[in-house]
C-alpha cells in the first residue's frame, strides 16, 4: 500500500520502479495534502490568469520523482508559454529604459543651452542697462549746457534789444536816423534810381556812330568792368545780342557803370570807406584824425576815379573847363545822396544785400525781384520776354532780410527791383 492508502498489488508492476507523481505544496502549508485528482490537476486558464495576493502566489507545480529529482520532460506547456511571455515585456523594458536615458540626456543638454543663453541675455541687458543709463546722463548734461546757452543767448539779445533802443532813441534827440517805413525806402531808392539815369542821360554820347572812332580795346575795357553785370565777355558780343536802340546805347551802359559803382561800394559794404587795420596798432589820438581824414579825401575821390575810369568812353565831350566841373559837382551830389541813404537803410534792423546779374534767375514778367528796362516797352501782362536769358543787369536788386523787430531774417521783402536788358533773339 502506498501513502495514498491504495495497494499496489495485483498490477503486475514492481513498487520499486513505479514512479509517483506528487504535487509540492508551497512553502509554509499546514500540512500535506493529497494529490489533486486528475481532473483538477490542470487548472483552466481563466483560473490562472486570476490575480492573486503576492504573499499567497502559488507556485507552479514542479514534477519531481520519489528520490526529489525535477522531471524536465513532465514541464507543463502552460509554464513554458508563461515564461516566453515574461521575457517579451522585459526586453520592451529595456528599450523603454534606454529610450527614456536617451531622452533625459537630450533635455539637459537643451536644458544646459537654454540656460547659457539665458545668462548671455542677462548679460546683455545689465550692458544696455549701463549704456543707457550712461546715455541718460549725457542727455541730462547735453539739456543743462543747453539750458545755459539759451539763458545766456537770451541775455545777450536783451543787452543788444536794448543798446539799439538807446541808440535810436540818442539818433531822435540828435536828430538822427528813426526807423523807416519799406514804402519810404523804396521811393527813396526809386527816386535814386531816377537821378542815376537822369545824369547818365545827360552826359553820355549822343549818338552811337560816335563810338566809331574809339579802339576796340577801349570799348572792351567797358564791358570788362561791367563784370557780374553783363553776360557777354567783350563788346563786340554784346552789341550783336543787345536789342535796344543802337542810340540809346551809351546811355544804358552808362547808366550800369554808375549803379555799378555806386551799389556795389556803398550799399554792399557800409565800411567800404575804411581800410583793414594792419600793422601797429597803438597810434595816438593825433594818428586817428589824420587816418580819418584820409578816408574822407578817399571817398571825394570816387567821383574823379569813376569819370577817369572806362566810364569816360561813354561820356560826351565838354565845351568848357567849368561845364567839367559842373558834371563833376553833379555826380558829387549823386554820391553824396547815396551815401546818405545807404547809411540811413544801414541804421536799420533789417539786413541789406545787392543781387546783381549772378544771383537772378531767367527773366519773367511776373517775378517782382526784376523789371525789364524801359525800352523793352514791355507791359505788365507781356509774357513775350518770360524765360529769356538777361543780356545786362543795369541795376541790382536790393533785398533786405528781417523786420524792426528784430526778428524773421530768414524772409526777405523786395526794396528796390533789379532793372535789366533781356536778350530778345
Amino acid at each position: 500500500m502506498d501513502v495514498t492508502g491504495n495497494t499496489t498489488e495485483g498490477k503486475g508492476v514492481s513498487a520499486n520502479r513505479r514512479t509517483r507523481r506528487r504535487v509540492l505544496l508551497p512553502w509554509g502549508s499546514d500540512s500535506a495534502k493529497d494529490p489533486l485528482p486528475a481532473s483538477a490537476e490542470q487548472l483552466s486558464p481563466e483560473h490562472n490568469a486570476l490575480p492573486q495576493p503576492a504573499h499567497e502566489a502559488p507556485l507552479s507545480p514542479v514534477t519531481v520523482n520519489e528520490d526529489g529529482g525535477d522531471l524536465e520532460d513532465g514541464i507543463h506547456p502552460r509554464d513554458a508559454k508563461y515564461h516566453l511571455q515574461t521575457r517579451q515585456p522585459s526586453a520592451q523594458i529595456d528599450q523603454m529604459d534606454a529610450e527614456h536615458s536617451q531622452l533625459f540626456q537630450e533635455s539637459k543638454a537643451a536644458i544646459r543651452r537654454l540656460e547659457n543663453e539665458l545668462t548671455r541675455y542677462r548679460t546683455r541687458i545689465k550692458q544696455q542697462e549701463v549704456e543707457l543709463s550712461h546715455r541718460d546722463a549725457v542727455i541730462w548734461e547735453l539739456r543743462s549746457n543747453l539750458a545755459q546757452i539759451q539763458d545766456k543767448h537770451q541775455k545777450l539779445e536783451d543787452i543788444v534789444v536794448a543798446r539799439q533802443e538807446n541808440a535810436l532813441q540818442s539818433m531822435v534827440a540828435n536828430n538822427g536816423y528813426i526807423p523807416k517805413e519799406d514804402q519810404s525806402i523804396r521811393d527813396e531808392l526809386s527816386n535814386l534810381t531816377e537821378s542815376i539815369r537822369s545824369w547818365a542821360r545827360k552826359n553820355c554820347l549822343i549818338s552811337f556812330a560816335d563810338l566809331e572812332d574809339v579802339p576796340e580795346t577801349e570799348k572792351d575795357m567797358v564791358i570788362r568792368q561791367l563784370t557780374e553785370y553783363c553776360s557777354q565777355p567783350d563788346w563786340n558780343t554784346t552789341m550783336r545780342e543787345i536789342s535796344i536802340p543802337q542810340n540809346k546805347i551809351p546811355m544804358v551802359l552808362l547808366h550800369a557803370l554808375l549803379a555799378k559803382d555806386l551799389f556795389e561800394q556803398i550799399f554792399t559794404d557800409p565800411f567800404f570807406a575804411f581800410p583793414k587795420i594792419d600793422g601797429d596798432h597803438t597810434i595816438f589820438a593825433a594818428g586817428y584824425f589824420q587816418s580819418i581824414y584820409r578816408i574822407m579825401i578817399q571817398v571825394r575821390g570816387l567821383v574823379t576815379r569813376f569819370l577817369n575810369s572806362s566810364a569816360r568812353t561813354l561820356l560826351r565831350n565838354v565845351e568848357n573847363h567849368e561845364a567839367g566841373n559842373q558834371r563833376a559837382q553833379e555826380l558829387q551830389s549823386l554820391y553824396d545822396g547815396a551815401a546818405q541813404l545807404a547809411l540811413s537803410l544801414w541804421t536799420q534792423r533789417a539786413f541789406m544785400t545787392c543781387q546783381s546779374l549772378e544771383e537772378l534767375p531767367p527773366f519773367t514778367v511776373s517775378n517782382p525781384i526784376m523789371r525789364a528796362h524801359r525800352l523793352h516797352r514791355l507791359d505788365e501782362d507781356d509774357k513775350r520776354l518770360d524765360g529769356k536769358r538777361i543780356l545786362l543787369c543795369v541795376q541790382p536788386a536790393i533785398l533786405a532780410f528781417g523786420s524792426e523787430n528784430a526778428e524773421h531774417y530768414n524772409q526777405h521783402k523786395i526794396w528796390s527791383p533789379a532793372v535789366v536788358v533781356v536778350r530778345e533773339k
